[in-house]
């Protein structure tokens, strides 16, 4: 969604991808509810804001960043007297690049190290030294963190890394081999509507049986000696306020996901010796999330452990 590219958990992949693709941005609301003193941090050259806010009676500010743009734009309205003050966002950087460069010139300059006629080099021309290596973490590494910290950015990125592989078009090449790698594994996608790799969206649906399918087939299949419930986080505190209570707090391993009326977990159970895979996904729900969530740890407790 155009909506979510400016957000931090909609930052996208890069040829070359730095700091989780994210920036600070910081700006001022005046007493009369206008907008100055925009500016990124740090101060990234090729960055740049537009206020498209307008008066209003009320505050509602918010941030969009179109496809193709390196600029910021503030959408909504503010008001004289309303959010008078500093405030700060953490969004996504469209150029993670151009901050990478500037931290290693920052770097080689505190060091002593002066970086001249950048501009004039020619890649023919280049004379390079290696100065030093940094190796990837290991895939099982890094699912681990994506799947406790449900990052975006690593699961779009893995899924064009199978795109490369497969010598195809980035996105939808990676769509393609992942349900041809699913079908292989007699898994039925036909519930699996999907278009990136960024987990639950507007444009990626999928049913819970999909899901208790796909967890099942893979519950004993193994990569660098770790199954994918080994990968995922503990239950814990990461559903409602119920279940901590409970041994399914750490007897349950899951993975969630959630956007706006929609809330899903799936996991394993028990964590360490799965025999029951589960799934539940709620949407247009009518309560609040967090008494949505007490609801699915009775559910979860009711079925796991007859209580």
């Amino acid at each position: 969604d155009v909506g979510d590219l400016a957000q931090d958990y909609g930052a996208g992949v890069f040829p070359i991808n730095y700091r989780d693709n994210t920036i600070r941005f910081n700006f001022n609301i005046d007493a009369k509810g206008r907008i100055f003193g925009g500016h990124f941090v740090p101060d990234v050259p090729g960055l740049a804001y537009i206020d498209n806010t307008r008066p209003a009676a009320r505050k509602s500010v918010w941030p969009t960043l179109e496809y193709g743009s390196n600029s910021l734009v503030l959408n909504g309205e503010t008001a004289s007297g309303k959010g008078k003050g500093r405030h700060s966002w953490i969004v996504a950087n469209p150029r993670p690049d151009a901050l990478l460069v500037m931290d290693v010139e920052t770097a080689l300059n505190t060091s002593g190290i002066t970086v001249e006629n950048k501009d004039n080099l020619r890649p023919d021309k280049w004379e390079t030294t290696l100065i030093a290596e940094h190796f990837s973490p290991e895939l099982t590494d890094i699912v681990t963190s994506l799947l406790d910290r449900s990052d975006n950015m690593f699961t779009h990125a893995l899924l064009r890394a199978i795109a490369v592989r497969n010598n195809g078009d980035l996105d939808q090449s990676g769509v393609n081999e992942v349900k041809r790698i699913f079908k292989g594994m007699g898994i039925d996608t036909e519930s699996l509507f999907m278009r990136d790799g960024s987990g639950l969206a507007r444009v990626n649906r999928s049913s819970v049986h999909l899901f208790c399918d796909m967890l099942r087939t893979v519950a004993d299949k193994r990569y660098n000696d770790k199954r994918l419930t080994d990968l995922m986080p503990r239950a814990k505190k990461r559903i409602g306020n119920i279940l901590p209570s409970t041994p399914l707090a750490e007897d349950l391993s899951l993975k969630s996901g959630s956007m706006s009326d929609v809330q899903c977990f799936v996991g394993y159970y028990p964590a360490e010796n799965p025999t029951i895979v589960w799934a539940i996904l709620a949407g247009n729900y009518t309560c609040s999330r967090a008494t949505l969530k007490n609801n699915m740890d009775r559910m979860l407790i009711g079925a796991l452990l007859g209580k």
